[in-house]
């Protein structure tokens, strides 16, 4: 008898944004993940420790900073609870992308479905 046993990543990260992204946890902000505009990644965790709470920064952002896109003043000004359903809005600073204002951006956090390859999915738009 043979079973067959499929593991899968437990976040997904949709990006529905026309702007490239990184994405990282709430305290690693140094070890970001680049999510490119209108694809998606799996995420895992930097830190066990900490809650599971991620934050974005657009990617347009870095080369104005001198490479150094950590600085807290690029990145989102709220983080999306992972571990909560439901849609949070939140302010996405941007400097030198397509656009020099403020985007505000939504940010879904959902259940998957078995199509897509992991637990929960969130989506940003």
């Amino acid at each position: 008898r043979t079973k067959f046993i499929t593991f899968f990543p437990r976040y997904q990260i949709l990006n529905l944004l026309e702007e490239d992204l990184f994405v990282a946890q709430d305290g690693c902000l140094s070890r970001e993940t680049f999510l490119p505009s209108q694809s998606s990644i799996h995420f895992h965790w930097e830190n066990s420790s900490l809650p599971p709470k991620i934050r974005f920064c657009v990617a347009s952002n870095r080369n104005v900073n001198n490479g150094k896109h950590y600085s807290k003043d690029l990145w989102t000004n709220g983080c999306i609870q992972l571990d909560k359903v439901g849609i949070t809005s939140m302010r996405l600073p941007t400097v030198g992308g397509k656009t020099s204002a403020p985007m505000v951006v939504q940010a879904e956090v959902r259940l998957a479905t078995k199509k897509q390859n992991s637990a929960v999915v969130i989506v940003i738009w």
